[in-house]
């Protein structure tokens, strides 16, 4: 196999470390990694002035895989389906398909996107369980709307707070310290009055404890210590993603609810987990699900209580994770993995 970075032209990458999960594809395939996905623009010109290098170096192979799965993939089905025809004419006598971790693409089945899930990038640390202390962990390192948005409403509403829960919000971007118009990504008619105001009277960051806003690789952070989780995954809507953020959850054996599209639990579910430790989850613009949460469960002893309340989910969907076994991940020998590989290799058959 090899594995082309097309940031960095003309660079080979020995399959390891990240891209352990290439190894779920034939051995004979070609991947390209980083693919502008996000970005519709120019840099897809860029992309082709290396794939006709490829092509004049006589770059080939029975499969090629376009890796689009570590960002949304901002593109519709029929836009996808374009730029892979394009992709193909550099690689004429192979198949050609996106590997793509939206999840509807699971649902989709269309020839040539083959769902593949985001966390499988990811290598772990191994969770140390510590005592379940304080009642509610929410991270959120960059402000994406949906982010702003509930952290904002559960402020203003006194619903957290540093005494009984550890949370970390980035109202401005942690690069530029820009903002995202909350009032546009809500829509006018269902936005409150002057909530981009209100919103701008925050702090740039607000965080429970001085973690710098660590990327996203342990599950040893205070915050899956607590009674319950809440996780923001990194989209809410038609592109959810599942994360290494709903992963750690699993994994930290956290009672956990996830604020991203009604789809990724149903993908859960289908491939054996129990994830509906709650009875509703938050989707798009529709937070109650967590406000809920939060005035339910209003003290650590309460919280606490309906945490052990959960402990067969919790520890089934461990175990169904691959339990102690941290490397059944990358393996493909979990549970999980083994509902997930027939449907994922028949895609590849059918290319």
């Amino acid at each position: 196999m090899k594995v082309f970075d097309l940031a960095n032209p003309g660079q080979t990458i020995l399959v390891g470390g990240p891209t352990r999960s290439y190894q779920i594809l034939p051995d004979n395939s070609i991947v390209l990694m980083r693919t502008p996905m996000i970005s519709p623009g120019s840099e897809w010109e860029k992309t082709h002035q290396q794939l006709k290098i490829l092509q004049d170096q006589n770059v080939t192979a029975p499969y090629v895989f376009v890796d689009g799965a570590y960002d949304p993939i901002r593109f519709s089905n029929r836009e996808l389906l374009e730029h892979l025809d394009r992709i193909k004419s550099y690689f004429p006598h192979s198949k050609v398909a996106f590997l793509s971790s939206r999840v509807q693409h699971w649902y989709d089945n269309v020839p040539g996107i083959i769902y593949v899930p985001f966390f499988l990038y990811v290598e772990y640390f191994q969770h140390e369980p510590q005592p379940r202390q304080k009642r509610i962990g929410c991270l959120n390192r960059n402000n994406s709307p949906h982010r702003i948005w509930l952290m904002h409403n559960l402020l203003k509403q006194n619903l957290l707070d540093s005494k009984r829960d550890v949370f970390s919000v980035s109202f401005g971007n942690i690069y530029d310290n820009s903002v995202p118009n909350i009032t546009t990504w809500l829509g006018h008619s269902n936005s409150p009055y002057d909530i981009d105001y209100d919103i701008s009277q925050w702090p740039t960051s607000i965080v429970t404890h001085p973690d710098g806003f660590p990327n996203d690789f342990t599950v040893n952070h205070p915050a899956w210590n607590t009674a319950i989780s809440i996780i923001t995954e990194t989209e809410t809507g038609w592109r959810t993603m599942l994360t290494e953020k709903t992963w750690k959850a699993i994994r930290s054996r956290s009672c956990w609810t996830a604020y991203m599209d009604q789809i990724g639990y149903q993908f859960l579910r289908d491939v054996g987990f129990e994830p509906d430790l709650f009875d509703d989850h938050a989707s798009f613009i529709d937070i109650q699900p967590i406000v809920n949460i939060c005035q339910t469960y209003d003290t650590e002893a309460v919280a606490l209580d309906y945490y052990h309340s959960q402990l067969s989910k919790i520890n089934h969907n461990f175990e169904w994770s691959g339990g102690n076994n941290q490397d059944s991940v990358q393996n493909f020998t979990s549970p999980w993995a083994q509902r997930f590989l027939p449907k994922f290799q028949q895609a590849i058959e059918c290319l």
